[in-house]
């Protein structure tokens, strides 16, 4: 079985080694890069091309997977000029790694499922040194079919150490994003917390 062809935009600090493992395993990957081109030199050296738009990206992958900073570059990149809703077909896969907002990933859901195409939520757990060593944990938002239809194709087994499916809530990718923007709130907490916390002999302790 061939593997997919992957559409790749977002090769930042998560995004270069999510990449750099799907392109180092053999997925024939195409990049959208932006300014910075200096950061996917080393995927392009690996075999990794170039796609002029995300319309390009889309019409040439069978996954896309977005690893971009927030909502806003999310509908940049799907419904913007040469969008990847401008190169769309059905069957294709759309997976939203990004830091995104509920409303957001429901609207572009609805809107690509017309064209048949599915949308996933899929953000990412760890940081980018597990990104770089293939060991990141992926939450993904989708029902029971797409969550098999996904592990089968098994590119995103590929990145990663543990995968969860996270189904709807309502038939809406809900539970996801709020169960994401519940831990990055309960993350900030914790990182404010920080210089109150000291380890010792026998374990953590809060200093009061």
């Amino acid at each position: 079985m061939s593997k997919p062809r992957i559409g790749f935009v977002g090769v930042g600090l998560m995004g270069h080694g999510i990449a750099r493992n799907l392109v180092t395993k053999g997925y024939p990957l195409a990049l959208r890069l932006h300014r910075n081109r200096a950061v996917a030199a080393d995927l392009l050296a690996a075999g990794a091309t170039e796609a002029q738009s995300y319309a390009d990206l889309a019409r040439d992958a069978d996954i896309v997977i977005l690893c971009v900073t927030g909502a806003p570059e999310v509908e940049e990149v799907i419904v913007g000029p040469n969008g990847v809703a401008g190169g769309a077909r059905q069957g294709l896969i759309v997976v939203d790694t990004s830091t995104s907002e509920p409303a957001t990933t429901a609207r572009m859901r609805k809107m690509l499922a017309d064209d048949g195409v599915l949308f996933v939520d899929a953000p990412l757990a760890r940081t980018p040194v597990e990104a770089e060593q293939g060991r990141l944990n992926i939450m993904v938002g989708a029902d029971d079919a797409t969550f098999e239809q996904l592990t089968e194709i098994t590119c995103l087994r590929t990145l990663q150490s543990k995968l969860v499916s996270i189904s709807y809530m309502n038939k809406e990718i809900l539970s996801i994003s709020i169960f994401r923007n519940y831990c990055r709130i309960s993350f900030q907490n914790m990182r404010r917390a920080l210089p109150l916390v000291t380890l010792t002999e026998t374990g953590w302790m809060i200093l009061l």
